[in-house]
């Protein structure tokens, strides 16, 4: 079975300073594997972006981003992917000032 992710897009609005978790919910059969991607660029890693495994230990299920500043405003995208299909889910952060 394709994969599938059970909620809409959507756009997030948070205030600088604030933490901010992005879930990727996705399911199929085979287990589908999930790549984030921010602006249609891979997600890069690093002391404030991390990839988080879910409750049963699917990697890569949430996209969590410490201390959002501006620069963290972007259309970012889950692609879960099988060997039956593709399926995207993009939510829109909105950085506001402090």
């Amino acid at each position: 079975m394709r994969p599938y992710i059970p909620y809409p897009p959507l756009s997030v609005r948070l205030t600088a300073g604030n933490d901010v978790k992005l879930s990727c919910p996705a399911w199929g059969y085979e287990q589908p594997n999930v790549r984030w991607y921010r602006d249609d660029v891979p997600v890069k890693v690093d002391s404030r972006v991390r990839l988080l495994a879910d409750d049963k230990n699917r990697p890569n299920r949430t996209l969590a981003i410490s201390d959002i500043r501006d620069s963290d405003r972007a259309v970012y995208r889950c692609t879960a992917f099988n060997r039956h299909g593709t399926l995207s889910r993009t939510t829109r952060l909105r950085v506001v000032g402090m």
